[in-house]
């Protein structure tokens, strides 16, 4: 396994095309599937936890620009929020699902099992690395699918951009990746219903789209962008 990654505004046309292969490689089931690491692009914007407060906005401008709804997103958990229990702490990690538009409603945790699905603690999430397991009972990977020992990889690279005021283990979570996972299967599925079968056809039409996306997203939010990837 290995994380390809880039800085989207310094970008060339090659890496933009080998993130939407990428996909396209996972859509045709060119790849075995793993259930154990993830492989679908992601973008990462590092970011305040209080971040939480605009995505809805920006995801509603996004969807807005470019039709695409389904998104989930990874970020540094705000206790402001009060999602979590108090003797939890803020060295928290929560993700949520935004589909179909709908990005107001936040992450509920009205039944005691979300909490398993939605948030996972650094230490837990650290004692899992080690051990080489995920921490959730249900088989899902811990941080916006991403296993443990993927996201640290995504810290690592993040760090080694913009230095230890991104690194969670020395900020006091202050600063944190927030990873966003936008979905473009209905997109595909659209293609291939119109008749594109075709690698690289898919390929190209899925660059522009990626691209239309990724700069709705920096229209939203004026952020440095990290695009990256997973390679089996």
């Amino acid at each position: 396994m290995k994380m390809e990654g880039f800085e989207w505004h310094k970008r060339n046309d090659d890496q933009l095309k080998e993130m939407a292969l990428n996909y396209v490689q996972i859509w045709k089931g060119n790849w075995d599937e793993s259930d154990k690491e993830a492989r679908e692009p992601f973008l990462v914007i590092n970011d305040v936890p209080e971040f939480w407060n605009k995505i809805p906005d920006v995801l509603f401008e996004v969807s807005e620009a470019t039709n695409i709804f389904p998104c989930t997103v990874a970020g540094p958990y705000d206790q402001a929020t009060r999602w979590l229990p108090d003797n939890w702490g803020r060295e928290c990690y929560v993700y949520m699902n935004y589909d179909g538009g709908d990005v107001s409603s936040g992450i509920e945790f009205a039944e005691g099992d979300r909490i398993d699905l939605n948030a996972v603690q650094l230490s837990e999430l650290a004692s899992h690395l080690q051990a080489g397991t995920s921490p959730n009972k249900y088989n899902r990977l811990s941080i916006n699918y991403l296993s443990p020992t993927q996201y640290f990889m995504v810290l690592q690279y993040c760090i080694q951009l913009y230095g230890e005021s991104v690194d969670i283990t020395k900020n006091d979570f202050t600063l944190a990746p927030f990873i966003f996972r936008p979905g473009f299967d209905f997109f595909i599925e659209d293609l291939e219903d119109d008749g594109v079968e075709d690698v690289d056809q898919l390929t190209k039409l899925l660059e522009s789209k990626l691209q239309s996306y990724i700069d709705a997203v920096y229209s939203a939010t004026d952020a440095n962008i990290v695009c990256g990837y997973f390679k089996p």
